[in-house]
């Protein structure tokens, strides 16, 4: 290899995407070649510049469901792709097997025919098929049992579930129970983002802010987490919310949903004896959080209180 094929290839060696040949030809040309040598060191250098730059940088907390949302609208202003419809297909092949005019007579043929075959068998059918085929709602079901008799009827037993749409705006208390339930459905974050984001809207209740503490406290997803907080800021003075608040300044992981949450404490006043819990919880802050405003912002609350800011 030469020096211009090397120096092509080391970005990808430091990221591991060559075989154990490529590798072993490169290691080769750069135990005799010092440019190679300190392009390879350069390039190393720039690889951990950009990592840690990547690691001091974080999305923002509602990436995910922005992004969801984006894709969502994307997919759904697409064409839907497909065959041509089947009628068209039949009428074209025709066209080439025989002229227009005597395939439109088969046609009316084969139309009359079906009409009088489907309306017997329409007439026909048991009961049991016709109620079946008759549902309002799309339906799953699942057999749990069979029973067969000597003359060759069977009886199932069956669980069924149907799909129905409810209907109400979010102060409804059916509607509002339904949200509650898909702010914790664990298998889709956007979902529980979009009902979160509507719980927000809802009248002051306490199965709302029971919802939206679970969600800023539980929840895996950051815009969730972030979505839920803002939910709450009606709340704030609060007791529990207040707690929930000052143990997300301590243990959430994302600098944004902690920004937001000592906001939310800072900017709202409550009684006293409750804002002197938050005292150690802005003292330990102090010592140990990594995002400045965070810090500048409990200084600022703590000398409001006339209070060090040190733990001791």
């Amino acid at each position: 290899m030469d020096c211009d094929q090397v120096q092509q290839q080391l970005s990808l060696m430091l990221y591991g995407e060559l075989s154990f040949d490529e590798e072993e030809a490169i290691h080769s040309h750069l135990a005799s070649c010092d440019a190679c040598r300190a392009a390879l060191e350069t390039e190393r250098e720039l690889h951990q510049i950009m990592e840690a730059q990547a690691a001091d940088m974080e999305p923002a907390a509602d990436l995910l469901l922005a992004n969801r949302r984006q894709l969502m609208q994307s997919i759904a202003s697409q064409p839907q792709p497909g065959r041509e419809p089947l009628w068209t297909r039949i009428r074209m092949a025709a066209s080439m097997i025989a002229p227009a005019p005597v395939w439109r007579t088969a046609a009316a043929c084969g139309l009359l025919v079906l009409g009088f075959v489907g309306g017997r068998a329409y007439a026909e059918r048991p009961p049991a098929q016709t109620a079946m085929m008759e549902g309002q709602h799309p339906m799953s079901a699942r057999v749990r049992q069979i029973e067969a008799d000597g003359s060759g009827v069977l009886r199932l037993v069956v669980d069924e579930t149907r799909q129905r749409t409810v209907v109400g705006n979010v102060d409804d208390a059916a509607i509002r129970r339904l949200l509650i339930s898909a702010a914790v459905d664990p298998a889709d974050a956007g979902l529980r983002g979009e009902t979160v984001e509507i719980l927000r809207s809802a009248a002051p209740s306490d199965e709302t802010r029971e919802a939206l503490l679970h969600a800023m406290l539980r929840d895996a997803n950051d815009g969730v987490r972030l979505r839920a907080l803002e939910g709450l800021k009606p709340y704030a003075t609060q007791p529990d919310v207040r707690r929930a608040l000052a143990e997300v300044l301590l243990r959430d992981g994302n600098s944004g949903v902690r920004t937001q949450a000592v906001d939310v404490l800072t900017q709202s006043r409550a009684d006293m004896n409750i804002e002197i819990q938050l005292v150690g919880v802005f003292q330990e802050l102090m010592q140990r959080e990594s995002n400045d405003y965070i810090r500048m912002q409990c200084q600022r609350k703590l000398r409001e209180w006339k209070a060090s800011d040190e733990v001791y």
